[in-house]
C-alpha cells in the first residue's frame, strides 16, 4: 500500500523498466519510505502551515552526506574523476591532476548561494518542518572546471546523467505556461532531502524544459545554470522558477501558507499569486511572502529593460512589475530586488554587517529588513576526526547532532589537557587529508597554511590576500614557510570574454 500511494502522488517516468529496483514498499533508494509519505500527507493537509522554498540553486552535497546507495556502478558521466590544479608550478600542472573516484554532486548549483541554500532545506528537514522546495533541474548543471597553464581557468560544457542519478526521479507530471510569444512546457522532476536520522524528509521539485513538447530554443532554457549573455534567457529563466514554481505547487495540489523567496530570482512566483487581484488583495498576498536578499553588491541584483521584459510576459505582467519594481532614476528598467521587497511582508539580510549595508541601499525599506545570520548544515561539514571528537566528548558537550547549538558547550573543555590535544590532532588529520589530495605539488602538513574557498568573483574579494604581502613575508620570517590554497570558479561570461580576448 505504501508503495501505491507512492506513486499516486509521484507518476515516476519508466518505473518498471528501471525505477521499481529502487522504490519499493518500505524503501526510497536505499532509505526509509514512509517519512516521505508523512511528508507528502503534511504538504497536503490544508490545515497545516507549510512553506515553499524558492532557490534557484541547490547544493546539496549527496556524495559526502545522506548518500543513497547504488545498485550496480553508476554511469561515467555522474562520477568525477579527476580536477585541474593551477599553481605556481606551471610545467608540473600541465601534466597533473588531482585523481578521483567519488560520486558526482547533483550538479544544480554554482557557488555559495547554493550551498546555503541546500544548507537550508537539510536544516529544515532536521527540524522536522513541513517545506518543499522548488528548483531547475540543470541538465548541463554550471560548468566543468579545467586549468591550462597558459591561461589559468578554461570551461568545458558539462554532461550528466540525470535518468540515473540515485534519489532523483522524473515524473510523468508536465505544466504548461502560456507567455507572451510561447507556450513553455515543464517537465517535474523530485529529490527528497532526508533529516540526519532518515525520520523527516523535505521534497525539492526540480523543473526542466528540456522536453520535446518545447521548440528547441526553450529546450535548452534549462541547460546551463546563469547563462548570463541573454536577457531572453535570464528573464525566461527566472520565469521557470517563479511561475513554472508556482504551477508545480498547484500540480501536486499542496496547501501552502508562506513563500520563502530566496534571492530575487524567484521574484515572479508573486506574479503569479496576483493575477486579476485587486489591490486589496494583492496587499493582503503580500502577507504570505518572505525574502531574503544574499548579495550586498550593485551586480547582484536583477534589472531587466521592459522591453525585454515585454518579448516574454504578458501585459498584465508588466504592469505588476510596473508598480513593485520600477525606479525613479531608472524607469525603463524593473529592479527584482524590488519586486521581491515589495512582495514581501519580511526581509531578510544574511549578516549583521549585511543588515547595515541593506539599511543604506534601501533606506525606505528599513523597518522590514531584519538580520539572520547564515549557517551551515552542521552533519554535512564537520569531517570524520571531528565527529569522532564530538563523539567522544558527548557528555560535557551534549547531543550535538540533534541540536548543533550544543557545539558551543566545548567551551566548558577549554582547559582540559586531553582534549585540546584531540583537537589539534582531529586538526592534523583533517590536514593529512587534505595533503594527501595534492601530495603531487610538495605541499608539508607541519606548514602553516592559508585557505580561500568561494566563488571567485572581485566582490568577494580573493586578492585581499595579497594585498600586503610584506605581511606574508614577516610571518614566514618569524615562523617559517606559508602554503596558500585557493578554490573556487570565476564566472562563466568572465571566462569566456577574458579568452576571446585572448585570442
Amino acid at each position: 500500500m505504501s508503495l501505491q500511494r507512492f506513486l499516486e502522488i509521484n507518476p515516476v517516468d519508466n518505473f518498471d523498466g528501471y525505477y521499481s529496483r529502487y522504490i519499493t514498499d518500505n524503501s526510497f533508494f536505499g532509505f526509509p519510505l514512509e517519512p516521505i509519505l508523512k511528508a507528502e500527507d503534511a504538504l497536503l493537509n490544508k490545515d497545516l502551515t507549510s512553506i515553499a522554498y524558492f532557490s534557484m540553486e541547490y547544493g546539496l552535497a549527496p556524495s559526502i552526506y545522506n548518500t543513497f546507495p547504488e545498485k550496480g556502478e553508476l554511469p561515467e558521466a555522474n562520477m568525477f574523476r579527476r580536477h585541474d590544479v593551477f599553481s605556481n608550478m606551471r610545467g608540473l600542472d600541465y601534466f597533473l591532476d588531482i585523481r578521483l573516484d567519488k560520486m558526482l554532486d547533483l550538479p544544480i548549483y554554482s557557488g555559495g548561494l547554493g550551498v546555503l541554500a541546500g544548507d537550508t532545506v537539510k536544516n529544515m528537514a532536521d527540524l522536522g518542518m513541513s517545506v518543499v522546495a522548488i528548483g531547475i533541474l540543470w541538465n548541463k548543471g554550471y560548468f566543468k572546471q579545467n586549468f591550462w597553464f597558459r591561461y589559468g581557468q578554461l570551461p568545458e560544457e558539462m554532461h550528466w546523467d540525470p535518468w540515473h542519478y540515485p534519489g532523483l526521479i522524473p515524473l510523468n507530471k508536465t505544466i504548461k505556461l502560456d507567455m507572451r510569444n510561447d507556450t513553455l512546457y515543464l517537465k517535474l522532476w523530485k529529490y527528497y532531502v532526508y533529516s540526519y536520522d532518515k525520520r523527516f524528509v523535505v521534497p525539492l521539485i526540480l523543473l526542466d524544459a528540456n522536453i520535446d513538447a518545447n521548440i528547441k530554443d526553450l529546450q535548452r532554457l534549462t541547460d546551463q545554470l546563469y547563462r548570463s549573455d541573454n536577457p531572453w534567457w535570464k528573464i525566461y529563466q527566472r520565469v521557470i522558477l517563479g511561475l513554472g514554481g508556482m504551477r508545480a505547487l498547484e500540480n501536486f495540489q499542496y496547501g501552502i501558507a508562506k513563500y520563502h523567496l530566496n534571492e530575487g530570482h524567484a521574484a515572479f512566483a508573486f506574479l503569479e499569486k496576483v493575477r486579476g487581484k485587486d489591490g486589496k488583495e494583492i496587499e493582503d498576498e503580500k502577507k504570505n511572502f518572505v525574502y531574503t536578499c544574499h548579495t550586498p553588491v550593485e551586480a547582484g541584483h536583477d534589472r531587466f529593460h521592459i522591453n525585454d521584459l515585454k518579448l516574454v510576459l504578458k501585459d498584465e505582467d508588466i504592469s505588476i512589475l510596473k508598480q513593485l519594481g520600477s525606479e525613479e532614476s531608472r524607469p525603463d528598467m524593473i529592479n527584482l530586488t524590488l519586486v521581491a521587497m515589495n512582495a514581501s511582508t519580511h526581509i531578510n539580510a544574511v549578516a549583521q554587517k549585511h543588515c547595515w549595508v541593506m539599511h543604506n541601499q534601501f533606506p525606505a525599506y528599513k523597518d522590514r529588513i531584519i538580520a539572520v545570520t547564515n549557517g551551515v548544515h552542521t552533519l554535512t561539514w564537520v569531517s570524520e576526526p571531528f565527529r569522532n571528537l564530538f563523539n567522544k566528548y558527548r557528555e560535557a558537550i551534549g547531543d550535538w547532532e540533534k541540536d548543533p547549538t550544543c557545539l558551543k558547550n566545548v567551551s566548558s573543555l577549554r582547559n582540559n589537557q586531553e582534549f585540546r590535544s584531540d583537537l589539534w590532532n582531529a586538526h592534523q588529520e583533517n590536514k593529512r587529508q587534505l595533503i594527501g589530495l595534492l601530495w603531487r605539488w610538495g605541499l608539508n602538513e607541519n606548514t602553516f597554511t592559508l585557505a580561500w574557498a568561494r566563488r571567485i568573483a572581485a566582490y568577494k574579494r580573493p586578492s585581499l590576500i595579497l594585498r600586503k604581502p610584506e605581511r606574508l613575508v614577516d610571518i614566514a620570517r618569524k615562523y617559517g614557510r606559508i602554503q596558500i590554497l585557493m578554490a573556487g570558479k570565476a564566472h562563466l561570461k568572465t571566462i569566456l570574454v577574458s579568452h576571446l580576448s585572448e585570442s
